[in-house]
């Protein structure tokens, strides 16, 4: 767990942009935005899952 904030603070900074992405989707007056927001959001989930995936079994 030593000198691994920098994967933490990645991850958080993931899950900071898919809530933003499902919150623009949330808000959105068109079909581009919608697109957008969940792309986004899907983007920050698959990341995140990445590191985990990286990251676990060291």
């Amino acid at each position: 767990m030593r000198g691994n904030y920098d994967t933490w603070a990645v991850g958080a900074a993931m899950v900071v942009l898919s809530i933003l992405g499902v919150l623009m989707a949330a808000a959105a007056a068109d079909r581009i935005f919608y697109a957008s927001g969940l792309g986004l959001s899907l983007f920050g989930i698959l990341f995140i899952f990445g590191l985990i995936g990286r990251n676990v079994g060291r």
